[in-house]
């Protein structure tokens, strides 16, 4: 075959381009040190990097829920230390009053009555815009003596007692504190209680749509007080956070669970403190009740304490895990620099000899 200059002239520039293509990535690859910058470089090692990349990815985000679910237990806790720390002051009084001495009573009843409202307060405490202790129902109020009153129709008044009453008087109160309804039920169980409102006032007119609270004051068949407090809102699942691929951590924040006992003994000792006449020996029975709810807080701040150890075990996993991972990319992708520097120079004069 007759090879004519044109056949030559197109074989220089062919080889021309091959040359300056070759060099163009090889400087590419010395100047930015990664030996894979698209697929079309190495497909295989492309697609490699690719599946390991989004395995990090992955691994980021059961990290962040790690240490989200961290944050939150030691919120939890802090607050029920709290609450633990305002009880154990609590049953101190009950054992100081249960002596019979009733010179400081007034003063040691008014006390009591404050760390029962901090401790309602503690278990409605928020965080990070939601109710820490409302179960799965995190926008719910867990703990509060709420009726709402929506279209002219008002919501049913629920309500515990730590013992059955045999009267029971509610008042409702709107946003300004004004009584607006007073209602009296007869007879009321130990526990839940549901009482109807007709929405009106004791005028009997209409109320307006709005927020109302109310308070409880119940007596048992005798005229002695007996203890009410707030009933819970909340729900009864567990907080659940992602802690490996198909690995799942629940924590119990149901506040029913963690306060009910601690209210229900509260609220009784302190209608014991304000019986008149009265009864060391009432009071004194309920010590054993504050005694027990003690010994409940301090399970479920056990259990949450078990369920950080195992986030922290499950961080350390998944932070090893995203290590071996980068590794394995940055061993595909990355590129030696000696070699990149003299491949560079290999091929530079491969184009200036061609």
């Amino acid at each position: 075959m007759r090879v004519t200059r044109n056949m030559m002239v197109a074989d220089i520039q062919y080889w021309l381009a091959r040359r300056s293509e070759d060099l163009a990535r090889a400087e590419t690859v010395n100047a930015s040190g990664k030996k894979v910058t698209r697929p079309s470089d190495d497909p295989l090692a492309a697609s490699r990097i690719l599946t390991d990349r989004a395995r990090i990815s992955q691994y980021g985000l059961i990290r962040s829920q790690i240490d989200q679910a961290q944050k939150y237990i030691e919120a939890g806790t802090t607050v029920m230390e709290s609450v633990y720390d305002f009880l154990d002051q609590a049953k101190d009084i009950v054992l100081d009053q249960s002596s019979g001495d009733s010179s400081t009573r007034e003063t040691m009843t008014a006390q009591f009555s404050k760390l029962f409202d901090q401790m309602v307060d503690l278990a409605n405490t928020e965080y990070g815009g939601s109710f820490l202790f409302s179960g799965a129902q995190t926008s719910t109020r867990p703990y509060a003596n709420e009726s709402t009153v929506a279209g002219g129709t008002a919501g049913d008044i629920v309500f515990d007692l730590a013992e059955a009453a045999a009267d029971v008087q509610i008042t409702i109160t709107d946003g300004s504190g004004a009584t607006v309804r007073t209602l009296t039920v007869s007879g009321g169980a130990a526990g839940t209680n549901t009482a109807a409102w007709d929405g009106l006032d004791d005028g009997g007119a209409a109320v307006a749509d709005g927020k109302y609270t109310f308070t409880i004051e119940a007596q048992d068949s005798s005229g002695q007080p007996v203890g009410s407090y707030p009933t819970y809102r909340g729900g009864s699942a567990g907080k659940v956070a992602t802690i490996g691929q198909s690995e799942r951590l629940s924590i119990n924040n149901d506040g029913a669970s963690i306060f009910g006992s601690v209210f229900q003994a509260v609220s009784q000792a302190l209608a014991s403190l304000e019986a008149s006449p009265f009864s060391a020996s009432d009071l004194a029975a309920w010590s054993d009740d504050l005694t027990d709810a003690l010994s409940g807080l301090t399970r479920e701040m056990t259990d949450w304490s078990m369920a950080n150890q195992r986030l922290e075990a499950a961080a350390d996993r998944i932070d090893s895990m995203t290590q071996i991972h980068t590794d394995k990319v940055a061993a595909e992708e990355n590129a030696d620099e000696t070699e990149a520097a003299l491949t560079v120079q290999t091929l530079a004069t491969a184009y200036e000899i061609t």
